[in-house]
């Protein structure tokens, strides 16, 4: 078990689109060369797959409501709203749903192909999610590389969409179901958060080469098929809940902008035969997230 700041992670795979030196924990690669050609030598008669749950051990933490402000004419209404990283524990199976699984050691060239690449940013309820395939909306997205992006209000009051990480732009929303889209070019994690004040509105793209990434069900399983035989490290993110900072507008003193305990990781080596299941299971607890704010 290891606790790594995901942020950190990513940084040390800068520009990862590329071909290069792979980094295990994320299964993407360095700038240097040109892009490897994805599963141009892929053999479906060799794969495994990979298959598991994320539960939760213990107590499940319930974070306290943030205090929301709502624009009305004239000032504000407050009001509560959940806090974006709040465990998702079901019962009674205790499974932690909206973890991210990833494989890390991935060779390109025998990589399955991108099957659920389109993703949708929504903004509702002065809230952002993001929906991709057949799911409901969620935290998380996975976008491949080069990867287009559409982003939409379904809501009658102005937002503001910042991209922060991997990505650096602000969209503006003066108007609902009035789609804009993004092309993100660059590998790594894309944080997005509200540029309107409504700090409590938070999700996360993840911009990556090959498509071993998913996100557990609403019981905690998950799955990844058509693996190449190998060697590889699986690895499972959770989201850190506990606030660490505050950013306040100078003007009105309303918070902003909400900054969280680095995220927890843990990963694990696994072996992949042909035609072969592995099972891989990970387990949390309050425990594994400590409240300390972010090295600067």
């Amino acid at each position: 078990m290891q606790y790594t700041r995901f942020s950190l992670l990513l940084a040390s795979a800068l520009a990862f689109g590329c071909g290069g030196k792979t980094d295990s924990r994320l299964g993407t690669e360095s700038t240097a060369k040109p892009p490897i050609p994805i599963a141009s030598k892929h053999d479906p008669k060799t794969v495994g797959t990979i298959r598991g749950r994320v539960t939760w051990t213990g107590e499940v933490p319930n974070p306290p409501k943030l205090t929301a402000a709502i624009p009305e004419s004239p000032g504000y209404k407050f009001t509560e709203m959940p806090n974006p990283y709040a465990p998702l524990v079901s019962e009674p199976g205790r499974g932690l749903s909206e973890a991210v699984i990833s494989l890390g050691g991935v060779n390109l060239e025998a990589s399955t192909s991108w099957t659920d690449s389109k993703v949708l940013v929504e903004l509702s309820g002065y809230r952002i999610q993001v929906k991709q395939g057949d799911h409901r909306p969620r935290r998380s997205g996975f976008v491949p590389v080069g990867g287009q992006v559409e982003f939409v209000s379904h809501d009658s009051i102005f937002h503001s969409l910042r991209a922060r990480g991997a990505a650096f732009f602000a969209l503006p929303f003066p108007e609902p179901e009035k789609p804009l889209s993004r092309k993100l070019d660059k590998a790594g994690l894309v944080e997005l958060t509200s540029g309107s004040g409504y700090h409590w509105a938070a999700a996360d793209l993840y911009v990556v080469e090959h498509p071993y990434f998913t996100i557990t069900n609403d019981d905690g399983g998950f799955e990844l098929t058509a693996v190449p035989p190998g060697e590889y490290q699986l690895i499972v993110r959770v989201r850190n809940w506990n606030i660490v900072g505050r950013e306040r507008d100078p003007e009105s003193g309303l918070v902003f902008k909400l900054i969280f305990a680095p995220s927890v990781e843990k990963r694990v080596h696994i072996t992949i035969s042909s035609g072969n299941t592995a099972v891989q299971d990970f387990q949390f607890s309050t425990a594994d997230f400590p409240i300390h704010a972010p090295k600067p």
